[in-house]
């Protein structure tokens, strides 16, 4: 993480948050531009986390290592830089910055991926998060897709 946060471009975007209330987590979700979801080598082979199709259902871009993206159900129709950011091997620190920071750089470009990832999404009924009153208020208000 200290590798990672030595970035000028990244230190000045991140920040660390304690735990968060797994009926919290659409909501914080919803307010950002992007999430990493970095898991790698995870030691039950059919684990098939669904933190990948709730960021994307909601509308935030997805960076997810490539471990993390082979699991998914959908894993045929995802394309990296299209509708999410594959970040490899997180352990490679190097491959998972410039991930990131592609990520950074352009915020316009970030948002077409976003948008992408849940379009996709919307194809996919069973991977859609329960409808969260956080996440319908602020779609009524017009600050979310």
């Amino acid at each position: 993480m200290d590798a990672l946060l030595a970035s000028e471009t990244l230190s000045a975007r991140s920040w660390l948050f304690p735990f968060i209330a797994p009926w919290r987590v659409p909501a914080f979700i919803a307010t950002c531009d992007a999430i990493a979801f970095l898991e790698r080598d995870f030691p039950v082979a059919i684990h098939m986390p669904t933190v990948p199709r709730e960021v994307l259902s909601i509308g935030a871009a997805l960076i997810c290592s490539g471990e993390i993206a082979g699991k998914q159900s959908f894993r045929t129709k995802l394309s990296d830089r299209k509708n999410f950011i594959d970040a490899g091997d997180p352990k490679n620190v190097e491959a998972l910055s410039n991930a990131i920071d592609f990520a950074l750089s352009d915020r316009a470009r970030l948002r077409d991926i976003a948008s992408a990832g849940q379009q996709l999404m919307s194809a996919y009924p069973e991977a859609v998060p329960s409808q969260d009153p956080i996440i319908l208020a602020l779609r009524e208000r017009g600050f979310l897709a």
